[in-house]
């Protein structure tokens, strides 16, 4: 059985590249060397509001068939606060 992983990035265009090597080596390590590994381009976004948003709406009924999702916010603007927020609506 496969496993898929969603990377979800503030900008794919500035740092979906390297997300996605990295999250493949890590989920590797984890025990999951053949997981498949998708850098969500669509939609694409543009920042850590846009993210945010689409996580709390349109992501949940369009990738919710993925095993796993990856959200890589640059530093500022993602305290633990607003992660453990957004970590809480994306589980409920």
């Amino acid at each position: 059985m496969s496993f898929t992983v969603l990377v979800i990035p503030e900008d794919p265009t500035l740092n979906g590249h390297i997300l996605k090597p990295l999250t493949k080596a890590i989920v590797a390590d984890a025990g999951r060397p053949a997981a498949r590994v998708t850098v969500l381009t669509n939609p694409k976004l543009g920042g850590y509001d846009q993210a945010v948003k689409a996580v709390r709406s349109e992501l949940a009924e369009r990738y919710r068939h993925m095993d796993l999702w990856l959200f890589f916010p640059d530093a500022d603007k993602a305290s633990d606060e607003a992660m453990r927020s957004l970590e809480e609506h994306a589980t409920a």
